[in-house]
């Protein structure tokens, strides 16, 4: 059991070490007479130079200035210096400005920049930056396309037709997540074996053999031992994909 007076050496050593805690803290300064006095009378002489002399005269006192002083100088300039210019740019009638830059982004960094502020949210749903994602990712990736025209989500993106495109950028904010899971799904199977093998009967009457193979989705090139260049081009039809051979 504590007695009072192991409890009253504790509360004296607490006190004492606040004591020294306050004793490192720097002690608040005050202005000093001479720069009060003087203060005035530089200001209206600095107003007074031109935009080039005052950064002339800045840039002279900061090369007279320590550390420590740049560094709270530093902290003082830090705020000003931010600039929020997605938000100001709509309110100055620039909406599609905003929309462009951020129409540049991935999706990962579009995801961050819905959770900035209300108005970054209302640029990127409004300007449909996950529709415009999409589509680049379509006119870039033959992947992409290919997903497109076969899932049947390529009639909702460019202009499409009247009444078949969505309004709603939501409708696209969660479509790309199940490209991405669909894509995934097609490597999975590829690389685990998990596929479908079409054979192709490319040889020649002459000679048996294929040197070279170069193919999209649209057609196979293939490169024969007699010196022959065979072009097959895909065929859809409602029920499978047929090829026709052109020499």
């Amino acid at each position: 059991m504590e007695t009072c007076s192991s409890i009253d050496d504790r509360s004296e050593r607490k006190l004492d070490t606040d004591a020294q805690i306050k004793s490192l803290q720097p002690a608040p300064q005050k202005n000093s007479e001479q720069y009060l006095k003087d203060r005035d009378s530089c200001t209206k002489s600095f107003d007074n130079w031109t935009e080039y002399d005052q950064i002339t005269f800045v840039e002279h006192l900061l090369s007279r200035m320590c550390h420590f002083q740049h560094g709270q100088i530093n902290s003082f300039l830090k705020p000003m210096l931010q600039r929020d210019f997605i938000t100001a740019l709509p309110a100055k009638g620039l909406d599609h400005v905003a929309e462009t830059i951020l129409s540049y982004l991935d999706a990962k960094s579009l995801c961050a920049a819905e959770a900035v502020c209300k108005e970054w949210y209302r640029v990127i749903s409004e300007g449909m930056l996950w529709k415009k994602l999409i589509e680049r990712m379509v006119r870039t990736d033959t992947l992409w396309r290919g997903l497109a025209e076969r899932r049947g989500w390529a009639v909702y993106l460019f202009k499409g037709k009247a009444g078949d495109t969505p309004t709603d950028h939501k409708f696209y904010r969660n479509l790309y997540p199940q490209i991405i899971e669909d894509i995934e799904r097609i490597e999975t199977n590829w690389r685990t074996g998990r596929h479908t093998l079409q054979r192709i009967h490319c040889r020649s009457e002459t000679s048996k053999g294929v040197y070279c193979l170069q193919y999209d989705e649209t057609r196979i090139i293939s490169g024969l031992r007699d010196n022959t260049i065979k072009v097959w081009k895909s065929k859809m039809d409602s029920d499978s994909q047929m090829w026709d051979r052109n020499t």
